[in-house]
């Protein structure tokens, strides 16, 4: 008799103390942005794209460079590429919806920073000219 006791005792001792409390809910962490220059980020890509995409691809980035072209792609979405004086690379930063707007007010020449979700290398994109067939670019979608 005493060794059940014993026993039931220790029983409800694991159970009562295997219960879970709830866990705390925590506030979601703002994501901050990889902060790199565009040539930085073409480099990365053409000296090793695998190396590159594990640092940069689908994390937020803030990319800065020279506004080189303004417009749209085949498809009809709005773009901006930077110049990047790298070795015939470009970065090309999509812009959908409500995120156009803030193309509208760049212009060619312009030094920006821009903040989106890097793509990884892109395929060339028709509509740049015979040049496209050589070109390499980085992709970015702007968040903001």
């Amino acid at each position: 008799m005493g060794f059940g006791l014993i026993l039931g005792i220790v029983a409800v001792a694991i159970i009562g103390s295997s219960t879970t409390k709830p866990a705390q809910e925590q506030a979601p962490v703002a994501e901050k942005p990889i902060v790199v220059s565009a040539y930085e980020l073409v480099a990365a890509y053409d000296q090793n794209e695998v190396a590159a995409d594990a640092g940069y691809k689908d994390r937020l980035i803030e990319v800065s460079g020279t506004v080189t072209q303004i417009g749209r792609n085949v498809k009809g979405d709005a773009f901006v590429a930077l110049d990047v004086g790298y070795r015939g690379w470009g970065i090309l930063c999509f812009a959908r919806g409500d995120r156009e707007t803030k193309l509208a007010a760049l212009s060619r020449g312009q030094f920006v920073n821009l903040r989106g979700r890097c793509c990884g290398r892109t395929q060339p994109v028709p509509g740049f000219g015979s040049a496209a067939l050589l070109a390499r670019h980085v992709g970015l979608e702007l968040v903001d």
